[in-house]
């Protein structure tokens, strides 16, 4: 799939979010274990949080620990950048452009700058953007405060209501008092206002459209997705089990494809 002097997937994991694990962790370790016993060479990057220790590497899989941390809910964009995981990939990639970039968690377990730094160096990048709630949603939840499901996850001002509710994971009755009080100073406030979801959306639609192939859950959402600018050719529904891998290299291969040749 790539020379003989990289590799043929490079995994980009998901960093632990506010005390959970994301489903992409399981999902690599059965994946990458699946692909590895085909024959394929697989890096995987692995944020770990403070004092969390990494697993042993499936068999055939290089695992490389990255140390990083879960900002605090208040920090939205904070949530889509992951500095340290930026730094051991560049490095992964001057070492020689891989077959293929596997990311997990994009959206609020992973960065969003991962898709274009392989774009610019001529990689092809597969976005698993499932669960779709970390993707578009900054409480990861797609719950509005009210306790509902929400149907408006591209309203800036509701999203930045929302994640000033005293409902909201981090934030508590006090945290939501003085959120409230301050939301008059809009960027300013430490707490989320409305310009950080306006951000937050451009930066994933943005992301999203480097890469060469995206899965999400289902067809409704290519369409959601396709509206607010990501290329539908690039869009696919449904996400195959991690142990399908003739499903999994046909998106490799396509995710390849769409790679403009230099």
């Amino acid at each position: 799939m790539s020379s003989s002097d990289s590799v043929d997937v490079l995994f980009v994991g998901p960093r632990p979010r506010r005390g959970r694990d994301h489903a992409g962790r399981s999902r690599l370790a059965v994946l990458a274990a699946t692909l590895a016993q085909r024959g394929q060479r697989c890096l995987w990057l692995y944020p770990l949080r403070s004092g969390e220790t990494p697993p042993a590497a499936p068999e055939g899989v290089t695992l490389v620990p990255v140390a990083t941390s879960s900002p605090p809910f208040r920090a939205v964009d904070a949530h889509l950048i992951d500095v340290p995981v930026e730094h051991v990939f560049n490095a992964a990639l001057r070492r020689g452009p891989p077959g293929v970039v596997h990311v997990e968690g994009y959206g609020g377990a992973s960065t969003y700058v991962v898709t274009w730094l392989a774009e610019r160096l001529g990689a092809p990048v597969l976005v698993v953007a499932e669960p779709i709630a970390d993707v578009v949603c900054h409480r990861g939840t797609l719950v509005d405060w009210t306790g509902k499901d929400c149907p408006k996850w591209d309203d800036a001002a509701r999203c930045a209501r929302c994640c000033r509710s005293p409902n909201a994971p981090g934030m508590g009755p006090v945290r939501a008092v003085f959120a409230g009080a301050l939301r008059g100073l809009g960027g300013l406030s430490p707490f989320p206002a409305a310009v950080d979801f306006e951000n937050r959306l451009d930066r994933i639609v943005h992301g999203l459209a480097c890469a060469g192939r995206v899965l999400v859950p289902d067809a409704g959402w290519v369409e959601r997705l396709e509206s607010l600018g990501v290329p539908r050719r690039r869009l696919r529904a449904g996400v195959p089990a991690p142990r399908d891998a003739d499903a999994w290299l046909e998106h490799y291969a396509g995710a390849a494809a769409a790679v403009p040749t230099p």
